[in-house]
This record gives C-alpha cells, structure tokens and sequence, in this order.
C-alpha cells in the first residue's frame, strides 16, 4: 500500500508509517528463496487487489494507527492534515491504493 506512504510523506517528508519494514524480512519478493531452504517446492501464488479510499476519516484512522512516528508529527497538524486529505479526494475524486498479497504453497 505503497500510495499511502507517498500520501504522507508528500505531506510531511519526516512521516515513517512503521518502525519495521516486515516485508524486509519475510515478503512476497525474497520469500520464496527463503522458503526453499526448507522445502522442496515451493509455488507463489500472487492476489491482485486494490482499495478505492473516497472518504476521509478512515483513511485518517488508518494512518493514525500505524506504528510510525505518525501520531507526533500529525497529531499537532491533524486538522490541516484532514484537509489535506480531503483536497485529494476532491480533486480525484477518490485515492486509489494498491495491494501486495499473494499466498506460498510449500511442500517436502
């Protein structure tokens, strides 16, 4: 859901949603050879899907419960951060964000 990271950071470039890159360690780009330490087959399955955001507060209360310095760095700015968000959609008419699923089918 790399568009919502670009969102806040075009907002404020301060902005980290999380403190942890966990796709870094265990994601659909390096799982696979991960996996085939430990398993003779391995078959990645990818999921195509996306989110259609066309209002403002849950997008907000998304954001807003990341585990990022988010909450100090909006929290002061939540007002001008909530318009910020709104031009958005005004403009567009709705945020569209991408989604990087898929599933490991693994066997021995």
């Amino acid at each position: 859901m790399k568009e919502i990271t670009e969102i806040v950071q075009s907002f404020d470039s301060r902005i980290n949603l999380s403190n942890h890159s966990l796709y870094e360690i265990f994601g659909l780009e390096n799982g696979e050879g991960i996996l085939k330490k430990y398993f003779s087959s391995v078959s990645r399955f990818d999921y195509q899907d996306s989110l259609e955001i066309t209002e403002s507060k849950p997008l907000i209360d998304y954001i807003m419960s990341c585990h990022g310095n988010q909450n100090e760095i909006l929290g002061p700015k939540l007002n001008e951060f909530k318009e910020y968000i709104e031009e958005l959609l005004e403009n567009n008419g709705k945020i569209d964000v991408t989604k990087q699923a898929g599933l490991f089918v693994c066997k021995n």
